[in-house]
């Protein structure tokens, strides 16, 4: 829908750029909105041109050092090395040009405190670019800590992202944007693969530890193209777009009117409303492996508060810690746990390396996402590294 002379249909462009491995793409959508949400919508622009653009095209940089660095240390012999030192020249050729566009009164002047906080994180983050590439110069790494330590940089672009979607008023674009970050996000999960295989390949020699590594990239990347495929299909989209359109474009108003369509006359009857859909097969956007998780984190959100326990079979609060160790899209677990060794002391469950957090798998589960209350069960080292982020 465009503009007309002065009508109050204004066209705007949405965001989403898209960090690959040889390609940004930027995905520009129109969206119509009233002249009071047009103020703010015209943020929209800004955010591409002065902030996403230019952190997506420094991503391929990062992503093009990464896999050399990790061949590097599959294979460490002088074209391998001669190739990371290429690499690490183009970075810091384009490093420069990066740091203007964030510091720019562009982004500056556009972002909010949360974006402008994320841009920060960025550019800190690139400090510690000297210390890694010694690190991996030295070969003081195995590849799986040099690819982890190179995708915590790109994962914070990401998250800019999606801060700046929800930093934009609501609009019947806005799920796109979220369903095309998923993509941004399965594709950065592609760009590791590629890193680790081609230094599996580079050494002709691939161990269990890579292996599993290699399959839970894989794992990940699919869940998150089933989401972005869920939200991006036309029925979806018309269906949330209706949604959203009919409560003013209003995400809060989308969720009181799904609360009152569902809430009985009573406390019972709402119970028996409840009971009826048990056995219900509907279920909400993406693989099974979120519905679950959103089944068991929230139904502790819930019982917790009200001190009602409850026990899980623990294969399934098992499945979902396994599938939220590897996805940073929206919950962003698997950069709030980089650098820390979790271990289920009440179940066959760990993960990572760093300072330990040990406890029960659900409290596990639960700090994953960012709860506060379930770090008070779990114990060791990185307990506060992990509450620092939450």
């Amino acid at each position: 829908m465009g503009s007309r002379g002065r009508s109050i249909r204004l066209r705007i462009y949405f965001l989403v750029a898209i960090p690959l491995v040889a390609l940004v793409g930027l995905l520009a959508y129109v969206a119509g909105t009233t002249i009071n949400n047009a103020i703010s919508l015209d943020r929209a622009p800004n955010l591409v041109n002065a902030t996403a653009i230019p952190a997506a095209q420094f991503g391929i940089y990062l992503q093009a050092e990464r896999t050399a660095a990790v061949v590097y240390l599959f294979q460490p012999d002088a074209n391998n090395l001669a190739a990371y030192q290429a690499a690490t020249a183009a970075t810091d050729k384009a490093e420069p040009a990066f740091v203007a566009a964030m510091n720019s009164g562009g982004t500056t002047g556009t972002e909010d405190t949360a974006g402008a906080k994320a841009v920060s994180s960025l550019v800190s983050g690139l400090s510690q670019l000297p210390t890694l590439r010694n690190g991996v110069k030295a070969r003081a790494l195995s590849p799986l800590d040099a690819l982890g330590a190179y995708s915590q940089g790109i994962t914070t672009q990401i998250k800019l992202f999606l801060i700046q979607t929800e930093s934009v008023t609501a609009n019947s674009q806005q799920i796109q944007a979220v369903g095309l970050i998923a993509t941004v996000q399965a594709r950065e999960q592609l760009s590791q693969e590629e890193a680790l295989l081609s230094g599996m390949l580079a050494t002709k020699r691939i161990s269990t530890k890579n292996r599993i590594a290699f399959t839970d990239l894989a794992a990940t990347r699919q869940a998150d193209l089933a989401y972005a495929n869920y939200i991006l299909s036309p029925a979806n989209q018309a269906k949330f777009n209706a949604k959203l359109a009919g409560s003013g474009f209003k995400f809060e108003k989308v969720q009181a009117n799904g609360v009152a369509a569902h809430r009985g006359s009573s406390p019972a009857d709402t119970m028996t409303r409840f009971e009826a859909v048990l056995t219900s097969v509907k279920h909400p956007p993406g693989p099974a492996d979120t519905w679950l998780g959103e089944t068991i984190v929230h139904a502790e959100d819930i019982r917790r508060p009200l001190g009602i326990g409850h026990q899980y079979p623990t294969e399934a609060v098992v499945q979902v810690a396994s599938f939220y160790q590897g996805s940073n899209l929206l919950i962003g677990s698997k950069k709030r746990i980089e650098g820390l060794t979790l271990r289920a002391t009440d179940a066959e469950w760990s993960h990572g390396t760093g300072p330990e957090v040990s406890g029960p798998i659900l409290s596990l589960v639960m700090a994953m996402t960012g709860r506060k209350a379930p770090l008070d069960d779990l114990t060791g080292d990185g307990v506060a590294t992990l509450r620092s982020r939450s």
